[in-house]
């Protein structure tokens, strides 16, 4: 029996291999699992500490079973087990949910992380005016003001929001909704070559949100930004030139997840029902450069 465990929600998929050997857990969520193998007259094959990220296809080399007691066990770590896709060649780079959390960003659209991306660059160089981080709107953000690798900006660039996509094609494919960091478990970046089951391209930003695990969990935050607090440009204020944006955002929000309560018995154990939910109010006043120092 194959069984593989997700550490964080406890759910477990099971299968068994073909006459040669192998085996597949398809659709498998974004985390960390374990792995145990078992057959009669066989010690226990455990592999611990594998993380999946979202659309990757993840082998699992030299599976040996060894002879022994029932009650023998062989552990490996994810590191022993190899993480590296060999079935296609495509390019990914993944920003995990702590990275998220730590890299800065000029506004609340977790969509900027695309800058610190391979092979990006603003539209007109090394620019920052292509898109308002001070307006958080439909048809304002990042995707669409990038261009990966020397190609096209507007349409060669798609973005996903566990699996749904957010970039409207007929309005030179900007974005149609922000994406909040503090609900971002992770943030994932594909190029080069893909398979068949990736469709658009030959970019693609897919996000997935954070979700419910086996405990409670959830945190309270505001994010404020006021333009009195920003640093002048030392450039900019030799040449006495005060452009500092006079804008104010203040941004309450909180988050929470967990199990589902059991209901006549049903997820007793608390690993088959999930919930998430955040939320995020913004009061917002943007305005246009102007003299903030007068």
């Amino acid at each position: 029996m194959w069984c593989l465990e997700n550490v964080t929600t406890g759910v477990k998929s099971e299968t068994v291999s073909n006459g040669t050997g192998f085996f597949n857990f398809a659709a498998a969520a974004t985390g960390t699992y374990k792995l145990t193998i078992q057959a009669p007259g066989f010690s226990k094959w455990v592999a611990t500490d594998i993380v999946e990220h979202q659309g990757e296809s993840h082998t699992i080399p030299h599976i040996a079973l060894v002879l022994g007691a029932a009650t023998t066990d062989v552990q490996i770590t994810a590191s022993e087990a190899g993480v590296i896709p060999l079935d296609n060649g495509s390019s990914t780079t993944t920003l995990n949910e702590t990275m998220v959390d730590s890299l800065s960003v000029q506004g609340r659209d977790a969509a900027e992380l695309v800058k610190f991306m391979p092979g990006m660059a603003m539209n007109s160089g090394l620019s920052q005016s292509e898109f308002s981080s001070q307006i958080t709107q439909t048809n304002s953000g990042p995707i669409g003001q990038f261009s990966a690798s020397g190609t096209q900006p507007y349409g060669s660039m798609q973005m996903t929001l566990d699996g749904a996509g957010l970039v409207d094609v007929g309005n030179m494919g900007t974005q149609i909704a922000s994406i909040n960091g503090d609900q971002t478990a992770e943030f994932t970046y594909l190029n080069a070559a893909f398979g068949a089951d990736t469709p658009r391209g030959p970019n693609i930003i897919q996000v997935v949100s954070k979700g419910g695990g086996q405990g409670y969990h959830g945190d309270a935050y505001t994010y404020l930004r006021n333009w009195q607090m920003n640093a002048q440009d030392p450039y900019l204020k030799a040449n006495k030139v005060m452009d500092r944006t006079i804008a104010h955002q203040v941004y309450p929000g909180g988050t929470v997840g967990g199990p589902v309560p059991s209901i006549l018995g049903y997820n007793k154990s608390h690993d088959k029902l999930f919930f998430f939910a955040g939320f995020e109010k913004m009061f917002q006043n943007p305005a246009s450069t102007g003299d903030a120092d007068r």
